[in-house]
């Protein structure tokens, strides 16, 4: 890693693991997996670059949306360009069992979305709000309201998502480039997700 992130004009960038107040060692074990999994990503990526003899550029960041005595969620946010002409850019986040280091299936627990294959879709009845939510993430962004097709892109591209502090759900959009920049994180609101919460299964990882 070290000698393609010093040889221009490749650049890596893997940014540290958030600080937690509880790291039971099945847990370490768990991010430390994640993280190898990033850098394996980075190199994939770098390997590519020199293979087509461009530029390549990966950058990976981890942030901690919650943490429970018994969960923890982070969110990664990546940029890469591994052919030297397209960046790609998302947001996806991981839930842990805080004793086992476990996946969590959020989707269990808060029913908002519906699964296909290996991905998952917010649900129908829920479109609306994510769209009042676009809307006020882009009041300043004309050229994003005014984007072709953004209702569709609601309905049907891939989402993860993670509870936060205040009893709300963060919506992270799986998006073509041409359209990531217009899909910063969505919103939905406690009261419209408290129907579809599981109260006894969030209760088991004390999530809101």
């Amino acid at each position: 890693m070290a000698s393609l992130a010093q040889a221009s004009p490749f650049y890596i960038h893997i940014g540290p693991m958030p600080i937690l107040q509880r790291t039971p060692p099945a847990l370490l074990r768990a991010l430390g997996a994640q993280r190898i999994a990033v850098e394996r990503d980075a190199r994939e990526c770098m390997e590519k670059a020199q293979g087509m003899d461009v530029s390549g550029l990966y950058e990976t960041t981890f942030k901690k949306e919650i943490e429970t005595p018994k969960a923890i969620t982070i969110l990664l946010t990546r940029s890469m360009m591994c052919d030297g002409v397209h960046t790609s850019s998302y947001r996806y986040s991981i839930t842990l069992d805080m004793s086992s280091g476990r996946s969590i299936n959020l989707k269990d627990i808060y029913k908002i979305a519906t699964q296909q294959g290996d991905r998952i879709f917010l649900r129908a009845e829920l479109v609306n709000f994510a769209e009042e939510s676009y809307r006020q993430e882009n009041k300043s962004n004309g050229s994003c309201l005014d984007l072709s097709g953004w209702q569709s892109g609601i309905k049907n591209f891939p989402i993860s998502f993670s509870p936060q502090p205040d009893g709300s759900i963060a919506l992270y959009y799986s998006t073509p480039d041409v359209s990531a920049g217009c899909f910063p994180t969505l919103k939905i609101s406690r009261r419209v997700v408290a129907p579809y919460r599981d109260a006894k299964r969030a209760s088991e990882y004390d999530l809101p």
